[in-house]
């Protein structure tokens, strides 16, 4: 395999897997799994594939009916509150809502349950791994892109937020609160209606979802020593509940791993942490950022967008996710859009580098700790 005018071998690779669309399980899929397969043996890893069975009914169903759930019940509390201008009785009628959006974060725990299929996750090691390097190889697709679908999860959350309020103005003035009632269940329904148009579909060719994070982890393996001891998981399912990383972390005690998830030719670096217990990641960032001169932005996850660092993290595992785009990158996703024509992997070498130098911070700081000389203590 050789280099590409967008960057390295890890390039070449996913613009050879991004041909086609990669649903979990599909033919297309075990032929990407088996490429990366290649690439991380000619690099002196242990590599197996770890199968598991899970429910793929959660991944599809979960948002859109959650979505819909939320919509309808919306709408049904505002004709009960106009019907009936009852603020404070109504406002009960749409606790149904509530249980939707308690069923869709519930969902984690299910994909284990109904008609099962079997997953493979493409697993690596190289020495005795002390960090992973983690990115999805499956691709899904969706009438609305993912930003649509984030909006929908911000107007359901304000929806119910100035909802809240209308039961509060209730107390001292009785029309407002109506009004207010009104807005806000509406404002809910709207956001309802994008994650209900959310079912899992086959289009695009997950170039930038998530063929570049596997460039990105890829490379950074070839920037690392070949000494090196580091694990990279390959996972399946992404696009369906988490399951093929929830499946490899159980059992497993907790470590550290770096996801990489979409990761375009231009726009802000993105670090999205999950869990970090003792502060290490951060630190790590910003000796990787003194390191390679990236600059990165360090956020909390984001409404609506689902990483495979939230199982980990859901395990107990510190994890970060890194993400390069722009809201045009979080527009393409998940459409027909996401293909080879939109991106070029400029933004890889970049991000790989990063991460790269983020694994070997970490590593550094253990050794520091070890001989008495750790970060922490010295800021104090």
């Amino acid at each position: 395999m050789t280099a590409t005018a967008g960057g390295g071998e890890g390039v070449a690779l996913a613009r050879s897997i991004a041909r086609s669309s990669r649903p979990a399980g599909s033919e297309s899929e075990r032929r990407g799994r088996a490429e990366c397969a290649d690439y991380l043996v000619s690099r002196g890893f242990r590599v197996v594939e770890h199968t598991f069975e899970y429910s793929p009914l959660v991944g599809k169903w979960a948002t859109p009916v959650a979505g819909g759930c939320i919509s309808m019940c919306a709408l049904w509390a505002a004709f009960a509150v106009v019907s009936q201008q009852d603020g404070r009785a109504q406002l009960l009628t749409a606790l149904p809502m509530l249980l939707a959006l308690a069923l869709a974060l519930a969902s984690k725990h299910a994909i284990s349950s109904g008609p099962l299929r079997t997953g493979v996750n493409l697993v690596g090691e190289r020495g005795v791994p002390g960090i992973w390097l983690v990115a999805h190889l499956d691709t899904k697709g969706q009438p609305v892109p993912l930003l649509t679908r984030a909006v929908g999860v911000v107007l359901v959350a304000a929806g119910w937020l100035v909802t809240l309020g209308g039961w509060i103005v209730h107390e001292f003035d009785r029309a407002g609160a109506i009004e207010t009632l009104l807005v806000g269940l509406l404002v809910a329904a709207v956001g309802g209606l994008p994650l209900a148009a959310s079912v899992v579909l086959d289009r695009g060719t997950g170039a930038l979802d998530n063929a570049s994070g596997i460039a990105c982890i890829f490379e950074a393996i070839d920037q690392l020593d070949p000494d090196f001891s580091v694990g990279v998981v390959v996972t399946t399912a992404e696009e369906l509940a988490l399951a093929g990383a929830r499946a490899w972390v159980a059992g497993r005690p907790p470590g550290i791993a770096l996801n990489c998830d979409g990761v375009d030719d231009e726009g802000a670096v993105l670090c999205v942490v999950g869990r970090d217990r003792t502060g290490r990641l951060r630190r790590a960032i910003s000796r990787a950022e003194g390191a390679t001169g990236t600059r990165v932005q360090v956020r909390r996850s984001l409404p609506g967008v689902l990483f495979d660092s939230v199982a980990l993290a859901d395990a107990g595992w510190d994890t970060m996710t890194v993400t390069r785009g722009t809201l045009r990158s979080l527009a393409r996703v998940h459409t027909p859009d996401d293909t080879l024509v939109a991106w070029q992997g400029t933004g890889v070498a970049g991000v790989a580098a990063f991460l790269a130098a983020t694994a070997g911070a970490i590593v550094a700081e253990q050794h520091e700790a070890q001989h008495g000389d750790h970060p922490a203590r010295r800021e104090e």
